[in-house]
């Protein structure tokens, strides 16, 4: 036989029960019903009746905010929409919206109460009535789950509330009573016979509101026993029958009483008492609810075939099995397959269970609701325990519920607890899937070291398990979290071991180019691009990781590339490694109409970035690559574009400006640039520092028009100065200052800097600046500044260094320019015979050119070499 079997994952998102709620007549009368009710009471029945709660609640409010509604018109009115409200609560599906509505339902009342004192009793046993209602509700779903203790304790904590207000209405309606029956006149607004009649209505509420708590406490509790003693109690004080509004009707007192001495297991007196309503001939809804309860009192004194017998003669009848009847007809085969297991006939209870699935899918698809619902519950809870056991299948339903309700460090308990017991019986992979979700709750919930711990031993206790390499990866991401929260060198020590650990034992596992994501992830992470660089190319093309894989790859070419350059040290291998591969992750052009992936793109815009490093940097081949991010890409479709996406597309245009403006094609450049309009500040500034790249390296005509371009740019982002931080707008001013250097505009260019100079005078960046605009400008004044400068700038650098390198050169050549040539060789000298590399082949290259000039014209003024 074929059994479903139930994942052990994660239960889903709480959702309330109540949607199952719909084949129950739950609720209790809270105006009048029936013959006698009025045409607004039949008006609000009829909507709530088809559910079309939203049509009378919004009727109902409107008719509150009338200012010429007669008292009793407006409690008419309050009462319907109290109950409407109540009702749409009970059939919600949402847990906030029923929240909503239950509260909306009381505040109306309370707000009645306060406008008309005199009804107070009566909208008080209302409001009484609201939470026997809701405390109803959640009885009914903790039946679809018995082993929800929290849905259990809510309804017993809501229903408590109910009685003891019913209770206190119930003193006040007779304090009343005693002083009408004293007084021979009184302003009460009640009469005699009315409150003779709340006090009925309220004792049936009441005694209806404790049976629904005995039925929520544990059968062995004092206080089911003696809910049930005063529910019984209270149905005794009833009279056999009243007409008139809210009348008792004795055939539903008769059957709540039969069921409270059920309860009582005075089964015998409960059955004679259904009997009556066999003898009367009852063939309507409230005579099937009578024979449910016989089923029920007959399985009570284990007599199953008798109450096998009762659903058989429904069907020999020829009549279709009421819904309540479907769930014990579910619920007798439920019994006998107990029976069975216990008298170890094995064949007869597996046919038995199978029955049971065919009966219970058959009440869910035909029935629904309440009672389909419970149907499939009791099957699935003996399936369960077929399969793992009664005690385990209980711990598995408790520990579910209790992480439903977000109780999860209660429900992490509980797994470990049925985890136990699983491995107590001998059930070993359900033991491990059992540890493994509680494992995995503990990791949810931020326990790090407590999960790392519980998915170590996981692994280590049942390494021939199937999950066995997830668990050990998954104890490793544990070891990475409490590294990320206390960045200790022992705990990366531990976590690096972890994975390490992991791709040696499980080389062969998916997992492990999981682990080698991660310790990768890590050496970039700490700045180790090499080391990481190396162990991306290792996780396979194929993997769920592999394309980020093939982004990361170029990342770090990029960083290495950026840094060797920052340093002044040689490119050219890397250079060539890095763009030689880089280009085999694309797609060979050309690929008309088929444009490249989110992730192609993004190593399309690395391997450009990459081009523009180069010395000289290859604007060419970088535009060759940007421009292929574009293809076969519409403008119009952006906006369904992921942010990632856009978010490289918009670096790729940025780039783009640059490779164009650096091939020369300025006025392509800046037609791109006029597109970037929109551009966030963060963007164009990137594209501001690229053009500076440029005019830094640019001869002077090129310069001159690239910084025009530049000046442009900034133009556009200056109108938006607003939205800069102060080191963005830092940055646009020095932008500003290049770009007046770049069209010659020196004097307004040495402004600026100065200016910044003395809003950030410890800035190095802003001194370099100024000081090679200085010597650009070239009169007396200028360069004697630019000397002091770079002498300055020089002795804040450790000697060496890059930065203390070009300080040195630039000193030098201020000097040069000043024609003390013997300063300009003594500097530069000094600085080759100490550091013969000078910081790397392009500054090398500079200071050997100004020595050749300086020796040059030494000897043509007669100098001698020292």
């Amino acid at each position: 036989m074929n059994r479903p079997t139930r994942q052990l994952n994660f239960p889903p998102s709480p959702l309330t029960l109540a949607l199952l709620l719909s084949a129950l007549v739950l609720l209790a009368p809270l105006g009048a019903c029936g013959d006698e009710a009025s045409l607004t009471a039949r008006y609000f029945d009829g909507l709530r009746s088809r559910q079309l709660y939203e049509v009378a609640e919004l009727y109902g409010r409107d008719q509150l905010l009338r200012d010429d509604l007669l008292p009793e018109e407006r409690l008419e009115f309050t009462i319907e929409l109290s109950r409407t409200l109540a009702d749409h609560a009970m059939h919600a599906g949402d847990a906030q919206q029923q929240a909503k509505l239950w509260t909306e339902a009381r505040e109306i009342l309370n707000t009645l109460i306060q406008q008309t004192p005199q009804q107070q009793l009566s909208l008080e046993f209302q409001l009484a009535q609201l939470d026997a209602l809701r405390g109803q509700s959640l009885r009914y779903q903790s039946q679809i789950a018995p082993y929800d203790h929290v849905l259990r304790d809510q309804a017993a904590k809501i229903l408590v509330q109910a009685i003891e207000q019913f209770r206190a209405v119930q003193r006040s309606a007779v304090e009343i009573l005693k002083g009408l029956g004293q007084a021979t006149s009184s302003a009460s607004p009640y009469t005699e016979s009315e409150l003779a009649g709340l006090v009925a209505q309220v004792k049936q509420s009441e005694a209806t509101a404790l049976f629904d708590l005995a039925m929520v406490l544990p059968s062995d509790s004092p206080d089911r026993a003696v809910a049930l003693i005063d529910a019984a109690k209270r149905l005794k004080e009833l009279p056999k029958s009243s007409s008139g509004p809210g009348k008792i009707r004795a055939a539903e007192v008769q059957l709540l009483y039969a069921r409270c001495l059920r309860l009582q297991r005075h089964y015998q007196q409960s059955l004679d008492l259904l009997n009556q309503f066999s003898k009367a001939g009852a063939n309507s809804v409230i005579g099937d609810r009578a024979t449910g309860e016989r089923i029920r009192a007959l399985l009570g004194m284990k007599r199953t075939d008798e109450a096998a017998k009762l659903i058989d003669d429904f069907t020999i009848a020829g009549r279709e099995l009421p819904a309540e009847l479907e769930f014990l007809n579910v619920l007798i085969l439920s019994t006998q397959w107990q029976q069975q297991v216990a008298e170890g006939n094995s064949a007869a209870a597996t046919g038995l269970l199978e029955l049971i699935h065919q009966q219970a899918e058959k009440a869910q698809k035909q029935t629904g609701g309440y009672w389909g619902a419970r149907a499939w519950a009791l099957w699935e809870f003996n399936q369960e325990s077929s399969q793992y056991g009664e005690e385990v299948a209980l711990a598995i339903r408790e520990a579910r519920a209790l992480y439903t309700h977000g109780k999860v460090l209660d429900a992490i308990e509980r797994y470990g607890q049925a985890a136990s017991t699983a491995f107590r019986t001998g059930q070993r992979d359900l033991a491990f899937d059992l540890a493994f979700t509680r494992a995995s709750l503990q990791l949810r919930t931020k326990q790090y070291d407590v999960a790392a711990r519980a998915f170590g031993e996981l692994f280590e206790k049942f390494p021939q398990n199937a999950r066995a390499a997830d668990a050990s990866l998954l104890r490793a991401f544990a070891l990475g979290q409490v590294y990320n929260t206390r960045r200790t060198q022992s705990k990366r020590k531990e976590y690096t071991q972890a994975l390490e650990q992991h791709r040696e034992q499980f080389a062969d596992h998916k997992t492990s180019a999981a682990a080698t994501w991660m310790l990768a992830e890590l050496e970039e992470q700490r700045l180790q691009t090499t080391v990481a660089l190396r162990l991306y190319q290792l996780i396979p093309a194929d993997h769920a990781r592999g394309p980020a894989a093939l982004v990361a790859i170029a990342r770090c070419y990029e960083k290495i590339l950026s840094r060797l350059q920052s340093l002044g040290r040689p490119m050219d291998s890397w250079l060539e490694i890095a763009t030689t591969e880089l280009q085999e992750f694309l797609p060979q052009p050309p690929n008309p109409g088929s444009p490249l992936t989110e992730s192609q793109c993004e190593i399309a815009t690395y391997l450009a970035k990459i081009y523009l490093h180069a010395t000289p940097p290859n604007f060419a081949a970088a535009d060759a690559v940007l421009a292929r991010v574009f293809d076969g890409r519409a403008t119009g479709e952006s906006t369904n574009y992921s942010p990632q996406l856009r978010k490289t597309l918009a670096a790729a245009m940025q780039l783009r400006v640059v490779s164009l403006a650096g091939q020369n094609r300025l006025a392509d450049a800046g037609k791109l640039l006029n597109q970037l309009s929109e551009t966030s500040p963060v963007e164009m500034l990137g594209i501001l520092g690229g053009l500076s790249k440029l005019v830094e390296g640019a001869g002077n005509e090129t310069g001159r028009d690239v910084g025009a371009l530049q000046l442009q740019a900034v133009e556009k982002l200056d109108a938006r100065r607003a939205q800069l931080t102060p080191a963005q707008a830092k940055r646009l001013d020095q932008c500003r200052a290049q770009a007046y250097e770049a069209l010659g505009r020196i004097d307004e260019a040495i402004e600026l800097y100065e200016a910044l100079r003395e809003t950030f005078p410890k800035d190095r960046e802003l001194q370099r600046n100024l000081g090679e605009a200085l010597i650009h400008c070239g009169t007396q004044r200028c360069l004697n500044q630019a000397t002091q400068l770079w002498a300055r700038l020089e002795v804040a650098n450790k000697s060496g260094t890059p930065r203390w390198l070009n300080a040195r050169y630039y000193r030098a050549l201020t000097a040069f320019t000043l024609e003390d040539y013997d300063l300009c060789h003594k500097l530069t000298g000094i600085a080759a015979q100490l550091y013969p590399e000078l910081g790397g082949a392009e500054l090398k290259a500079r200071y050997e050119d100004l020595s050749k000039q300086c020796d040059a014209q030494r000897a043509k003024n007669g100098t001698q070499s020292p």
